[in-house]
């Protein structure tokens, strides 16, 4: 059933991105305190691209099984798993040991693949066909919400009681999540399917993504971009602070000022493609907009007046970070029936990768090349991949579309 009281929708609207945001600032709090991480532990900071990678990988891995997880156990269970598992590493991670940071990462990385197919979920059965675009683009605000509390609040928190202080802060947050969203349980849980065995076809989210030639080449599209967004959330701070020489709670704020126009974006974007119809066509103007906002950075110095910076960031928040809703949308609306957690789970399988991929990538790189602002030539490398991916997609609609006489939604 479709239709559904007004207060349920906004309820499970607002659970929905209230675990997802927590899921995030799990995931953002490290890379926004990076500098006095690194400094406590004498390593280079430029090494949080790989404690990220080691987050995307725990998160890829999850993924593949998410969306049959969360019918095998309900959604919410399934994301209180998901917040439960931050929780755990977050807490990990304030020992002080590389190797529990390690392990804590993957349990991070772990709770975060967990959120997104189940949220989906919850979501797809209180929709409407009229407003599901601009419903996924909401809960998707989640995402650079949870980067504005990292940049917010770890900073501060860092600098007055130490960073550890920072990680048990977001930790109690998500444990207050899980205890609030528990009312939903029974009503979305008990749609759970006991009979689904994931020992008979673990890869079987995967392959309903990679079956389709038009999900297949629009998630090829996220994961270049998914590069293109972590990367950037990743190494913003300490790019503005080893060569843009900005002070840690001045990075922080254009952390929270990028983030707060990816959440911008993300509802501009949603709305465009609900009220144009054309969601793929949105999906690739963003893309090449965001393209077109990364070269800046790579020319950025002390010598720039901060309000430009902050523009700068702007755009690439609205753009680079702001185009993950509308691809959720089509992403479930080109899946079969009664299958978007499970096209959700595949696809972000591969989003998990490109996020995996890009923050190591960068690493090496800038060690190559010395200057983090340099170094975004391959951020915009990876943009450029993910635009031609999606004009491979938009290509694949027309041919099916000149076949079937019909429209492209």
């Amino acid at each position: 059933m479709k239709a559904r009281p007004v207060y349920l929708m906004l309820v499970v609207l607002a659970a929905t991105t209230g675990m997802q945001t927590l899921a995030a600032n799990s995931l953002f709090i490290m890379p926004a305190i990076a500098p006095e991480i690194a400094a406590s532990i004498a390593v280079p900071a430029a090494l949080i691209g790989y404690q990220v990678s080691v987050v995307y990988l725990g998160a890829m891995a999850m993924s593949v099984i998410a969306g049959s997880l969360s019918t095998m156990w309900g959604p919410v269970r399934t994301a209180q798993s998901g917040l439960l598992l931050g929780v755990i590493g977050l807490v990990l991670a304030t020992t002080p040991h590389l190797m529990a940071l390690v392990v804590a990462s993957l349990l991070i990385g772990m709770g975060y693949g967990l959120i997104n197919p189940p949220s989906v979920n919850m979501l797809d059965i209180v929709a409407t066909p009229r407003n599901k675009g601009t419903l996924f683009s909401i809960k998707q605000t989640a995402v650079p919400l949870g980067g504005i509390v990292a940049g917010l609040v770890g900073p501060p928190v860092t600098l007055e009681y130490g960073w550890r202080a920072a990680l048990v802060v977001c930790a109690c947050l998500s444990l207050v999540m899980m205890f609030l969203v528990q009312p939903l349980a029974p009503r979305f849980d008990a749609r759970r399917d006991r009979t689904v065995q994931l020992t008979k076809n673990p890869f079987r989210d995967l392959s309903l993504v990679w079956s389709h030639p038009i999900l297949r080449w629009i998630t090829l599209s996220a994961f270049f971009f998914a590069a293109v967004q972590f990367t950037l959330t990743t190494y913003l701070v300490t790019l503005l602070v080893e060569d843009v020489q900005l002070g840690l709670v001045a990075a922080g704020i254009a952390l929270s000022v990028f983030q707060l126009a990816a959440v911008f974006g993300r509802l501009a974007w949603g709305a465009l493609a609900d009220l144009t119809g054309a969601g793929l066509r949105v999906l690739f103007t963003a893309y090449c907009l965001a393209l077109a906002s990364i070269l800046p950075l790579i020319f950025m110095t002390r010598a720039w007046a901060i309000a430009f910076i902050y523009l700068v960031l702007s755009l690439l928040g609205v753009a680079g970070a702001g185009w993950n809703g509308v691809f959720v949308g089509e992403t479930v609306h080109l899946a079969p029936p009664e299958s978007g957690g499970r096209a959700i789970g595949g696809a972000f399988a591969f989003t998990f990768a490109g996020a995996l991929l890009g923050p190591s990538a960068f690493a090496i790189a800038h060690s190559q090349i010395g200057l983090y602002t340099h170094t975004a030539v391959l951020i915009a490398a990876f943009a450029a991949a993910g635009c031609l991916c999606c004009a491979l997609a938009l290509h694949r609609v027309g041919a099916r579309n000149r076949t079937c006489g019909g429209e492209s939604r």
